[in-house]
């Protein structure tokens, strides 16, 4: 009887670990950010871009949103020197 009781709580204990981890690694998911209106912007050769002085004008740019894929390219902004 000790065997089975201590098998149940194992298997409890591994089964809450468990869903605890599938939680942290769906809160992870780069989806379900873009589902709320994020995107993923990277340069052609796929390096994710984090700032706007990773970028040129005239450089291309793939912007990843909920349901695609956008191809952009970089203009100087009003002012700025091309």
């Amino acid at each position: 009887r000790r065997l089975v009781s201590a098998s149940r709580r194992s298997i409890d204990e591994a089964d809450r670990r468990l869903a605890h981890l599938a939680g942290r690694a769906s809160a992870a998911d780069p989806g379900r950010a873009m589902a709320r209106g994020w995107s993923i912007t990277r340069a052609v050769d796929g390096s994710v871009l984090r700032s706007a002085a990773d970028v040129t004008p005239g450089a291309a740019l793939l912007t990843t949103v909920a349901d695609g894929t956008i191809r952009s390219t970089v203009v100087p902004l009003d002012g700025d020197s091309p």
